[in-house]
């Protein structure tokens, strides 16, 4: 066995008292995932922080627009906790989202995650993701996804 199989064996059985408990007042980190998203990310950032994110995680995947000034700019102000430039051209989204989930696992020790995409918004009804998250004894959400047109 490799030690990154084993290491992640070892963090879930050392997690597992956590498995089904509510925690009053959960860390959510979302991560993005993101390549030339100007026109959306900074929107992105702002919405989830108003809706109970605590902090980002960003791969930004050779951005060649004002992408990189707008992480840099919520980095400044203390929302973005960590930037991974991914240089890779071969695309492996898969990899590069599993390397985020794990830094905000044992780096930043994040109750919930949310992976999401520039162009994605995750809404609550109470108006803070995180006031919903603590409601549940859940470890893992399914979510409906719904496609709207902005108005």
């Amino acid at each position: 066995m490799n030690i990154y199989f084993l290491k992640k064996i070892s963090l879930a059985l050392a997690e597992s008292f956590k498995i089904f408990r509510r925690t009053s007042s959960p860390r959510l980190i979302m991560t993005l995932l993101v390549k030339n998203e100007e026109s959306m990310l900074e929107e992105n950032l702002l919405f989830h922080k108003a809706m109970g994110v605590d902090s980002f995680i960003i791969t930004d995947n050779n951005s060649t627009d004002s992408t990189p000034e707008i992480i840099q700019k919520y980095r400044q102000k203390g929302w973005i906790k960590e930037v991974i430039e991914e240089k890779a051209t071969d695309y492996e989204q898969k990899e590069w989202v599993d390397r985020m989930i794990w830094k905000a696992k044992t780096v930043y020790k994040a109750d919930w995650i949310i992976n999401a995409d520039a162009d994605e918004l995750w809404y609550s009804p109470s108006g803070n993701l995180k006031t919903e998250l603590s409601t549940t004894y859940a470890n893992v959400l399914n979510c409906e996804m719904r496609s709207v047109y902005p108005e």
